[in-house]
């Protein structure tokens, strides 16, 4: 099943290094997660239960490695 914003959302407040503001540039382009309405909330274009799109190959790796998965 599709991660959601809300899931991604805690996965961010969990590794701060992934939030919008703080991602290295080799890491995310800069769209990353840009429907967010800020570095750690979702706002109304990025609902919590709405798949979490805008996401790097190197985040969407760091969130499953985080949640035991692949």
């Amino acid at each position: 099943r599709p991660v959601t914003n809300a899931e991604f959302l805690a996965f961010v407040k969990a590794n701060p290094k992934w939030r919008r503001d703080r991602v290295a540039g080799v890491l995310a382009e800069p769209r990353y997660l840009s429907h967010w309405s800020g570095a750690s909330e979702l706002g109304p274009k990025a609902l919590p239960q709405q798949p979490v799109t805008w996401v790097s190959w190197f985040a969407a790796s760091a969130y499953c490695e985080a949640q035991g998965a692949r």
